[in-house]
């Protein structure tokens, strides 16, 4: 309908599977061609393509197959074999075999004739299977046990299987490990990216005897491209739809606004989120401050946590520590504060009787008897030590009994060397 109205020889995309020039190759194309040629080199070798739906996986194998071999004979194989039975009657029919009227037994034979005929010509023979991951394990075991070399001298036949992003997993079963093993090339194929897109629509308006220019405008290529996400199949049907639309209503080119009316309003496709909103929204909306941490305590007036023991002795006056030995004191009390001084040792003689350390006030009574941190359980002689409490006052020693009030000193003066 629109090849009259913009000036096309042809549709701009052609009709079924493309061959020839007519095919559109990227730079990812041709590499991926390329592994597909060294991959095949052996006449039984398998390949395994898998890709999203529509984004051109029989284009592209059969533009390779073509280019592995001028002499080939090839068959496409659906999802529609369900037994092994069917699988082969499938094969024979798409390689032009009558199989009418024939058992198993006479198809299998039909099967080895053909390849023999095949390898006496020397050509190629090759089998693609599309969809396969919807084939069971055992048709796919089967489909290796046809192809497979035999004793006899048979080569074989090489097998492509493409599918989607399920075809590696369905693969993995483990009654197909032959047929793993002959595979030599894992490829993916992916979407195009917009700037493939954009020469893939200059491929064919060139191809079909027009101008992307004159029938494009600034814009639509990137409109279809946010819609089809680089799918080929999408692109082509989108395309083609808002063509035929820009012929209707008589317009010189096909805009970005009529590619987004066609997609939503006759193909049902839904409006696409600007790729760059959510990364414009993530610019414009400023950072959060981060909280403010609490201004921390100053060296002089932070202190650790003090034990309610520390509390109670620092709150009355000091006390003699303890008589309790070190062995019966709970393990789980805190530490001890730093001591001023070291505790003196024990002096091995005893003091005098009458100087006698006070640890009390004047007015108190006198303390008990205070046995050593460090001495053993064991009652030890009448020595009494005073152990060095933390932060306690230096107690007074008495030297002498002080003299009694009023009682004056007899003095002599007799001019020797003792007067004052």
């Amino acid at each position: 309908m629109y090849h009259a109205h913009f000036g096309l020889e042809r549709g701009l995309f052609g009709d079924g599977i493309a061959a020839d020039t007519a095919v559109f190759r990227t730079a990812r194309h041709d590499r991926l061609i390329a592994h597909f040629k060294l991959a095949l080199g052996s006449p039984s070798s398998a390949v395994a393509l898998r890709g999203p739906a529509g984004v051109g996986k029989t284009t592209l194998t059969s533009a390779a197959l073509r280019m592995t071999s001028t002499r080939l004979a090839l068959a496409w194989l659906g999802g529609a074999a369900t037994n092994p039975a069917e699988l082969l009657e499938l094969i024979l029919v798409e390689l032009g075999v009558n199989t009418v009227r024939t058992t198993r037994i006479e198809r299998v034979q039909l099967w080895r004739q053909f390849q023999a005929e095949m390898r006496a010509t020397e050509s190629r023979l090759f089998l693609v299977v599309e969809r396969a991951e919807d084939l069971s394990a055992d048709v796919l075991h089967s489909l290796d046990q046809l192809t497979a070399p035999d004793a006899a001298g048979n080569p074989g036949a090489n097998l492509v299987l493409l599918g989607n992003e399920g075809l590696d997993a369905h693969l993995a079963a483990p009654l197909l490990d032959s047929l793993r093993q002959r595979i030599r090339l894992r490829g993916v194929l992916e979407p195009f990216t917009e700037g493939e897109l954009q020469d893939y629509l200059r491929h064919q308006a060139a191809c079909a005897g027009g101008s992307y220019d004159r029938i494009f405008a600034p814009g639509a290529a990137a409109a279809l491209y946010r819609y089809s996400r680089g799918v080929a199949r999408l692109v082509n049907n989108l395309c083609e739809s808002a063509l035929d639309v820009a012929a209707v209503q008589q317009q010189k080119q096909v805009t970005s606004e009529l590619v987004g009316r066609t997609a939503v309003t006759l193909l049902g496709l839904q409006e696409p989120a600007p790729l760059s909103r959510t990364a414009s929204s993530a610019v414009a909306e400023p950072p959060r401050a981060p909280e403010r941490p609490a201004a921390p305590r100053s060296a002089s007036t932070w202190s650790a946590p003090t034990p309610p023991s520390a509390v109670a002795a620092s709150s009355s006056e000091p006390r003699p520590p303890s008589a309790t030995p070190a062995s019966t004191r709970e393990t789980n009390d805190p530490p001890p504060l730093p001591r001023a001084e070291p505790v003196a040792e024990v002096p091995p003689a005893a003091p005098p009787p009458s100087q006698v350390t006070s640890a009390t006030a004047p007015a108190a009574p006198a303390p008990p008897q205070v046995i050593s941190a460090t001495a053993p359980a064991a009652p030890t002689p009448p020595q009494v030590t005073s152990a060095a409490a933390p932060a306690a006052p230096t107690p007074e020693i008495s030297a002498a009994p002080a003299p009694t009030a009023g009682a004056e000193p007899d003095v002599e003066f007799d001019g020797g060397a003792t007067d004052v």
